[in-house]
């Protein structure tokens, strides 16, 4: 029975090790992978073409293009999340401040003394408000081309069915 239980114990450890050294390599070759595409990246806006950087970073021009690919797709998902739940979040919190600027700014220019006081105040105000008519109409119109881009992705996706 002890050299039983002994044996299944060294088979256990061996096995965890073996798992242990599979995760391992798998974490290697996901950073490797990680800091490729990141050098990829960098590459491509500094205008190297998709040749030139698999010469520098000496794979194949397949492996950097699908790199990108995959750089352009993960960052759809980003912008995406960032659109429909942090934006409008950052939206608010913005409009809710400028809203505060411009009440504490009429406070000023009415009970400011000082003429000069008074107007940088009737000042703030103005700018204050026409930056959030520009923040409300920047809204609109990125509401309208993520709206136009799930239009035209539905569109491509029923062409591609009807082929």
């Amino acid at each position: 029975m002890n050299q039983t239980n002994t044996r299944v114990n060294e088979n256990n450890a061996n096995t965890a090790n073996d798992n242990d050294n599979n995760n391992n390599k798998d974490a290697n070759t996901n950073t490797a992978i990680e800091w490729r595409r990141a050098k990829a990246l960098e590459l491509n806006s500094r205008g190297y073409s998709v040749v030139d950087i698999a010469k520098k970073l000496q794979v194949s021009h397949s492996t950097i293009s699908r790199d990108l690919e995959h750089i352009r797709n993960e960052s759809r998902e980003v912008m995406q999340d960032y659109l429909t739940d942090t934006l409008p979040t950052d939206v608010r919190r913005t409009l809710i401040a400028m809203d505060d600027i411009i009440k504490t700014s009429w406070d000023i220019s009415e009970n400011a003394q000082d003429d000069k006081i008074r107007l940088e105040a009737l000042r703030l105000v103005n700018n204050v408000m026409t930056s959030r008519t520009e923040l409300l109409g920047n809204v609109g119109i990125i509401d309208k081309i993520i709206k136009l881009a799930e239009d035209i992705k539905n569109k491509n996706i029923t062409n591609k069915g009807n082929e």
